[in-house]
C-alpha cells in the first residue's frame, strides 16, 4: 500500500521544487546593471582598468619595438605592445 504513494508523492515534491526553481530565476533573479561608457573630447573610459586614448595630432605610433603574433590556419597577424597579456 505504501510503496504505491511514495513514487507519487516524490514526482508531486519534484514538481512543486521544479515550479519554485523556475519562478525564481524567471521573476526574481535580479538584471545586471550595463556599464554605459564615459566621453570626453580626449578620452573614452569604458572601465576603471581600461581607457582609449585617441590621436588627434596625427603623428605616427612607434611600433617598432612591438611583438607579433601570427595565426598561419587562419593567415592573420597582430602587432602588440610587449606589455599586453
Amino acid at each position: 500500500m505504501f510503496k504505491k504513494e511514495i513514487p507519487i508523492v516524490f514526482v508531486g515534491l519534484s514538481m512543486v521544487v521544479a515550479a519554485l526553481v523556475l519562478g525564481w530565476s524567471v521573476f526574481v533573479k535580479s538584471e545586471v546593471p550595463v556599464q554605459v561608457p564615459v566621453v570626453s573630447d580626449d578620452e573614452i573610459v569604458i572601465d576603471d582598468d581600461i581607457s582609449i586614448v585617441e590621436n588627434d595630432d596625427n603623428s605616427e605610433i612607434d611600433i617598432s619595438d612591438w611583438k607579433t603574433y601570427q595565426n598561419e590556419e587562419f593567415g592573420f597577424e597582430i602587432k602588440h605592445p610587449e606589455n599586453w597579456e
